[in-house]
């Protein structure tokens, strides 16, 4: 991505004592975030059940204990959306994984992209042989096919449409799949020939009734049998592969149904699991025949994303669901969580108080704002943040870190604008709404009159409070620009900040008297091009130096720029064509220290940012960078794939 110059003064990775702020082991991340969090797919190890897998919009983690206990499994930062093992050799796994497919052959220890496609929604693999495996593309005929585990590829989706959403193969004769798609309705094909020919299956499906493509399942036992799962109108069934359907909906109620694909129980064939839109379990054991409901309804999870059966005893269940794993004994009668370890939940923002040890805030995109006292070991959530947008702006009261300061939306907002500000006097107990309706993107605090705040917004500018967030007011005289998208605050010389506004006309603002005028700076449009300030960061020693970092509105590209004379001037550090910087922090104790997060994870350059390295397994990802006050050696990535931690020492 960068110059991938070794840096003369590379600082070494080194253990964290037990007395240290977190236990994590040498040249090695620690994942720090909130347990917890959506998982999207479950699945059984078929030679070990004790052995499971969750896919989760943060990465892949795996249990060997049942589900009792859970840990990183790898693709960290990638939001998985599909997870198979194979089942002749269970040390193979496939992954769909931001729009790729990856490949595991050392069950999970490391993953390898398998494709070039782009966008792939759904996979299937050949169950006789791990190295044949197809994918389906949103173009017409995108469905392609790989006779050696993804080393090359070839297309097999002659004559299907655009838009195939789920593929299956006979587990008997794998050159027998199926496709379903959606073209004024459902519409299922099917090949004898291993995808060379496709033919569009009689299957007389009401397309008046159907509103949203479904889910293919083969039954393992007697493959003629298959079953179309509707996103809104239950299940239906084939006994003549796909020739003739009927509905198969006695019993479901709570419609739209369904939510999960059938699942079916690999000892009992007629023994059928699916679950309805209010996440309510249902159980056939008539192979559809007739259905009823299982379970305690409200469910103690929501929404039931998906489902996994013991492949030996079907009594035990796994639920995946927005809220983490949970795990049944009982035929799905009761639940009980089990997701410890599972640390799944996207972390938007962060603020480390200066005064205690431990104390670390994370706004999330999950539930609000989490707290823990103990780096990490335990957390407890707040209340009172209900805008539905994530929270991407936390700052805190240094003089007082139980006052707090939380902004929602960011650029989720789009044209609706409908995010908020809310404030905390308890340590984030609990918060309450400021009253302003506008998506916030950043938040700084003054050092030197905490009841200061500033916050960056997306129809406000930039918007000021003088009494510790009760009341607020936009401050933009000379701003011109979009949304307001990144903050810095000058600790040192009172009245001076920096506010980076997006669109062409956009660009780096500098104010000199507390936010009531503003100039623009030497970075601009013209300077950077399409991409937007995505992140600010002022050297603490020498605060005329400001670094900036930019990226790309389509998510491909990005760099990092230098001032050292206060934003007149600008040196262009590094760009890349395939990745965004999305983050940059300095490092209080030398300033020649720097940290950039990015897509591909943290760089970091000891000399100012002349030269460039990764830090070694790093999270991919990376839009959030803090240095614990207490300990400036330990560095915080969050993003996408949660927070982690790791420590840095001669």
């Amino acid at each position: 991505m960068v110059a991938q110059k070794r840096v003369a003064a590379w600082i070494a990775l080194v253990a964290i004592s037990a007395t240290g702020s977190i236990l994590a082991d040498s040249n090695s991340w620690t994942n720090v975030g909130p347990e917890g969090g959506p998982v999207v797919v479950m699945a059984f190890d078929p030679y070990n059940p004790d052995t499971v897998y969750g896919a989760t919009g943060t990465g892949v983690f795996k249990s060997t204990d049942g589900g009792a206990s859970w840990r990183n499994a790898g693709l960290m930062g990638n939001g998985v959306n599909s997870l198979l093992i194979h089942p002749q050799d269970s040390s193979i796994l496939y992954a769909l994984a931001s729009g790729h497919l990856f490949k595991s052959t050392d069950s999970a220890a490391t993953w390898n992209q398998a494709d070039s496609a782009l966008g792939v929604v759904c996979m299937a693999v050949d169950p006789q042989d791990p190295g044949t495996v197809y994918i389906a593309t949103p173009d017409p005929g995108g469905v392609l096919k790989t006779t050696n585990g993804g080393t090359s590829w070839q297309s097999a989706g002659a004559g299907l449409p655009p838009g195939i959403t789920s593929l299956a193969i006979d587990p008997q004769t794998p050159s027998t799949l199926y496709a379903a798609g959606f073209r004024m309705g459902p519409t299922i094909f099917k090949s004898t020939d291993g995808g060379a020919s496709w033919l569009e299956t009689d299957a007389r499906l009401p397309k008046d009734r159907i509103f949203l493509p479904g889910v293919l399942t083969i039954d393992a036992k007697n493959t003629a049998t298959v079953y179309f799962t509707s996103a809104y109108n239950g299940v239906f069934k084939s006994k003549d592969g796909g020739a003739t359907w009927t509905d198969a909906n006695s019993g479901l109620v709570g419609k739209p149904c369904c939510r999960v694909p059938t699942m079916i129980v690999p000892q009992n064939s007629n023994m059928l699991f699916t679950v309805n839109l209010a996440s309510e379990l249902f159980k056939s054991v008539d192979g559809g025949a007739s259905w009823k409901i299982v379970g305690p309804s409200p469910p103690p999870f929501w929404p039931l994303i998906g489902l996994a059966v013991h492949p030996q005893d079907s009594s035990t269940l796994y639920a995946a669901t927005g809220t983490g794993a949970f795990k049944s004994a009982d035929g799905g009668i009761t639940w009980s969580a089990a997701y410890s370890g599972m640390r799944a939940i996207a972390v938007d923002s962060l603020a480390i108080d200066p005064q205690t040890s431990g104390n670390i805030y994370y706004g999330t995109g999950f539930s609000g704002v989490y707290k823990t006292t103990d780096y990490g070991m335990t957390f407890s959530a707040s209340t009172g943040i209900n805008s539905g947008f994530p929270v991407v702006a936390l700052a805190m009261d240094p003089q007082t870190p139980s006052n707090l300061y939380a902004g929602t939306g960011g650029g989720d907002c789009g044209e609706d604008a409908r995010g908020g500000l809310f404030r905390s006097v308890d340590g984030s107990v609990t918060w309450t709404d400021t009253g302003l309706v506008t998506c916030v993107a950043a938040l700084v605090t003054d050092p030197q009159t905490p009841s200061t705040v500033y916050g960056a917004t997306w129809d406000r500018g930039v918007v000021k409070s003088t009494d510790g967030g009760a009341a607020w007011a936009s401050v933009n005289v000379g701003l011109h620009g979009g949304p307001i998208n990144a903050l810095a605050l000058d600790a040192q010389t009172p009245g001076t900040i920096y506010a980076a506004a997006s669109g062409t006309s956009g660009g780096l603002y500098k104010s000199t008297d507390g936010g009531n005028t503003w100039n623009a700076t030497g970075l601009n449009g013209t300077v950077v091009g399409t991409q937007f300030i995505s992140g600010l960061a002022i050297d603490p020693e020498n605060t005329s130096t400001v670094y900036a970092a930019t990226a790309d509105s389509n998510g491909s590209s990005g760099g990092l720029w230098k001032s050292t004379d206060g934003g007149a001037n600008w040196q262009n550090l590094f760009s890349s064509s395939s990745s965004r910087a999305l983050a940059v922090i300095v490092s209080p104790q030398n300033s020649g220290t720097l940290y950039a997060g990015t897509d591909a994870g943290v760089m970091t350059s000891a000399d100012g940012g002349q030269s460039w390295m990764p830090v070694p397994g790093s999270p991919t990802f990376t839009s959030v960078l803090a240095l614990d006050p207490q300990n400036p050696n330990t560095l915080y990535a969050g993003g996408a794939a949660g927070l982690f931690a790791i420590t840095f020492g001669s």
